[in-house]
């Protein structure tokens, strides 16, 4: 088992560059270098802008960054309540809670969306004591020790303030321009009911080419109809599901209204599925089963393949057609084990940017399939372009069965 750690490591400093894998080294910690080159037209799956931070309180998640100033934020969270009074107060007192609930979650630090700003700090690859090339996510706490864990985790805060400037359009045009990518696809999350990364993501995107972009709508949102109309004019070619951002199981009453909703405005659906860990969280595999198998006229790419969950999200998209699978954050052996089951016909090349260093996930993807065929070209470049062209040209149909 190859394991990587920040300090020393059989009492010497990791000074040389050592080779991880066919296609990847490691120069030093965090710095990795590539291998091979990409095939032509790469398609990034799973890219985001901005930084999301929340915490989790009884009355709903609390956004602590926003594509604003607090102020700006905060103009926002009030025109949009204004917006909206008449369906916050249409069920007046009997929905009390629902209307305090994120009605004062108004994100107090701004993250930038444009840039230029400071090199990014790939959170999940730049600590080493985080890091294990051979585990879903690379997350793998090397030692319980807190001399190591402690120094770590106060070098993760200390770059959180640069950390808000990074994930721009300026860095994320730049890694495309290094690796020679042609698109990639950006994710904006809505974490709270009247969000503004969805509309900040669109504006940010809109002109570049390079940057196709998806909305996200939160569950709780008033006027759930008139967001995805509003967010499809602006031309989003798919949605962003994030069941625990969102609060929302993929099996619930609430998804279902979602994925109503992205049928109608054919658009393709990217849920997160997965942890570091089994069985935790709201976006376990087993949860989506449900809206698969109905929705069988919506396109599920299911991010991650799973993380610790790659199995069951495997057999997910062996047992449906209208699954796909999106490689950032697994490893080369698990990303084989998916091409073994259903082929590299519906496997999408994604790198989750900022969060890895992109030679990372990258690598995996090389590491996993031969260049002898046409299997890279399909992962990196002619599944993904497939999928975005139907999004833009196609006409969505109704073929569930009982939800």
């Amino acid at each position: 088992m190859l394991r990587l750690y920040s300090t020393i490591t059989s009492k010497r400093t990791i000074s040389m560059a050592q080779q991880i894998s066919q296609h990847l080294s490691m120069e030093g910690p965090g710095k990795f270098k590539l291998h091979g080159d990409l095939p032509d037209n790469a398609i990034d799956a799973h890219v985001h802008l901005g930084v999301y931070a929340t915490i989790n309180l009884w009355i709903g998640q609390l956004n602590l960054t926003g594509p604003g100033t607090f102020l700006e934020n905060l103009r926002e969270h009030i025109q949009e309540i204004l917006l909206h009074r008449s369906q916050l107060l249409s069920n007046f007192p009997s929905n009390l809670f629902q209307i305090i609930k994120g009605i004062f979650n108004v994100a107090p630090l701004k993250t930038d969306l444009l840039g230029p700003g400071p090199e990014p700090v790939y959170l999940l690859t730049d600590f080493p004591a985080f890091f294990q090339y051979n585990k879903p996510a690379f997350i793998g706490l090397n030692t319980h020790s807190p001399l190591t864990i402690i120094p770590q985790i106060l070098s993760i805060l200390k770059a959180f303030p640069n950390g808000l400037e990074q994930a721009n359009r300026y860095n994320l045009l730049s890694y495309l321009e290094t690796y020679k990518i042609k698109q990639a696809v950006v994710l904006p999350i809505a974490i709270s009911r009247f969000d503004q990364f969805s509309q900040a993501t669109l504006e940010t995107c809109l002109g570049f080419k390079q940057l196709p972009s998806f909305c996200s709508v939160h569950p709780d949102h008033p006027d759930l109809a008139g967001q995805f109309d509003h967010f499809k004019k602006m031309g989003a070619c798919g949605f962003k599901f994030h069941a625990d951002f969102q609060h929302t199981r993929p099996d619930s009453d609430k998804a279902h209204i979602l994925f109503e909703h992205c049928l109608a405005n054919k658009l393709i659906v990217q849920c997160h599925v997965g942890w570091p860990t089994k069985h935790t969280g709201l976006s376990q595999a087993q949860f989506f089963e449900k809206a698969i198998s109905y929705f069988k006229g919506l396109t599920f790419i299911l991010s991650h393949i799973g993380l610790a969950e790659f199995e069951e999200t495997i057999n997910l998209a062996k047992k449906y057609d209208n699954v796909f699978l999106e490689t950032s954050g697994q490893t080369a052996e698990n990303i084989v084990k998916a091409g073994q089951v259903i082929g590299a016909d519906r496997i999408l090349f994604g790198t989750d940017w900022p969060m890895y260093h992109p030679a990372v996930p990258i690598s995996c993807v090389m590491d996993a399939f031969s260049s002898s065929d046409d299997s890279l070209e399909k992962v990196f470049s002619l599944n993904m372009n497939n999928i975005l062209d139907q999004a833009r040209k196609t006409t969505g149909t109704i073929d569930h069965g009982a939800f």
